[in-house]
């Protein structure tokens, strides 16, 4: 046996783990429309769970989620999470949707609003306390008509910290309770300013502060920042920028910040001293079914061979999306990339976006939701009907843009859009097929346009 045949067995030793068992009762649907409690215990879903209706999912005490997508559909969801492991789990609300956890791991988690509709104020609303977190919060930026996030008590490991957007007077919502962080504890994270600016009595352990000074607006009255530094090197340096006082002083021995969660950090992981990771995981999620459907305690179908059918004459299903909303490609784009510049938009900045969008965009399969503002008949490239979706207003490395979807129906898949109107709630399945930023003076725009597209 060569060396790479036996690299290879070894690998495929390593992988042999016993078979996943399937859960039983309501847990086993891949769309849950009811009162649903995930309890202690390990859990994976292979691909992903859809949400509808009004409803509260839990997550107990005990409870690992490992690679878990949970996408709203339909309604409203408020989650509450309590003393359990989160590691790359994704949930997507509409407006209205919350999260609240307490002492809980959330490990390369997000939570993502994927509607067009929004509140004044906060859309959105994040609740932590008592948590700890591994490069992300919440989502890469957050502009206070979608999302309110407030954290107490929590430990950061290199994250890359959201900017918290302005609107009207920061001064009035920064360091509150819709958008404050609250002794916290910072080690080795990048800090935008206007993050720095929601902290209160915090510890910044190791971390890279933003360089370029934060444009306030001229209305913003004063916001004081008391940083604490508990990183080697010398204390970075105070500063004043317009409204915005920060003063950095040395964290004395005994200050108290931070997650108390029996921890330790290593590689990028966390481990839990009360709760070890289970050696087996429970798949969920694994039945074409809705919870609703499916007694309480009622055993996973067995696996069977499939019977030959005749071929389908609808289209095969479609294949897991790279993308669930225009947001997900947006924030995508690398942080270098400035799209304004002295208040106009910046040509060489719009322009790599564009080519990076093209890119790692196009070819892309995507699977959103829009609200439609207009159905058109065409005959581009032999497509039958095109939607044109409402604008939403979304924040692109700090800039605002309106964004919409364009999508483009075959004669076949645009036979289910008889009874669709302006205004409607429309679930659609596509490619990528361009994805552009225009300027023109001050104002940018983003247009994606999805092709061979299909409704559920």
């Amino acid at each position: 046996m060569n060396s790479r045949s036996a690299a290879l067995s070894l690998v495929l030793c390593l992988s042999l783990t016993p078979f996943a068992p399937a859960a039983d009762g309501p847990l086993q649907a891949r769309t849950w429309d009811i009162e649903t409690t995930i309890p202690s215990g390990g859990y994976r879903s292979p691909k992903g769970i859809d949400l509808e209706g009004n409803w509260s999912p839990k997550v107990e005490r005990g409870a690992v989620l490992e690679d878990i997508a949970f996408h709203t559909r339909g309604g409203v969801q408020n989650w509450k999470i309590e003393g359990a492991f989160l590691r790359k789990v994704h949930i997507t609300g509409k407006r209205d949707a919350s999260l609240q956890a307490t002492d809980s791991v959330l490990e390369e988690c997000d939570f993502n609003k994927d509607d067009s509709w929004y509140s004044f104020w906060w859309s959105t609303h994040s609740n932590f306390t008592n948590c700890i977190f591994t490069k992300k919060f919440v989502r890469d930026d957050l502009p206070p008509l979608d999302y309110a996030a407030h954290a107490t008590g929590c430990t950061f490991y290199s994250v890359k910290l959201p900017s918290v957007g302005m609107k009207e007077n920061p001064a009035g919502y920064l360091q509150k309770g819709e958008m404050g962080f609250e002794k916290c504890r910072f080690v080795q994270c990048e800090v935008p300013e206007t993050f720095l600016a929601g902290t209160v009595d915090c510890v910044f352990e190791g971390c890279q502060f933003q360089g370029k000074r934060h444009g306030w607006p001229k209305e913003t009255t004063p916001i004081k920042v008391t940083a604490y530094y508990a990183g080697t090197g010398a204390v970075p340096k105070s500063f004043i920028n317009g409204p915005l006082t920060v003063e950095f002083l040395q964290a004395p021995r005994e200050k108290v910040a931070g997650s108390t969660l029996a921890h330790s950090y290593s590689g990028g992981r966390v481990a839990l001293t009360a709760l070890p990771m289970p050696s087996q995981f429970t798949m969920i999620g694994t039945a074409q079914r809705k919870a609703s459907e499916i007694p309480a305690g009622a055993a996973p179908p067995p696996k069977v061979a499939a019977a030959p059918v005749p071929a389908p004459v609808a289209p095969a299903p479609a294949a897991p999306a790279d993308f669930h909303s225009i947001e997900e490609i947006s924030r995508a784009l690398p942080a270098g990339i400035e799209l304004t510049k002295e208040g106009q938009f910046n040509v060489a900045g719009v322009s790599a976006a564009n080519d990076w969008l093209t890119k790692n965009a196009v070819g892309k399969t995507a699977a959103v939701r829009l609200m439609v503002e207009a159905l058109q008949a065409t005959k581009d490239d032999g497509n039958a009907f095109k939607v044109i979706g409402h604008d939403q207003s979304l924040s692109v490395r700090g800039t605002t843009v309106p964004a919409r979807f364009v999508v483009l129906f075959r004669a076949g898949p645009a036979a289910a859009l008889t009874g669709v109107t302006k205004n409607r709630d429309l679930s659609i399945h596509g490619v990528v097929q361009k994805a552009v930023i225009e300027g023109q003076g001050r104002t940018l725009s983003l247009t994606v346009t999805l092709g061979e597209a299909q409704t559920p």
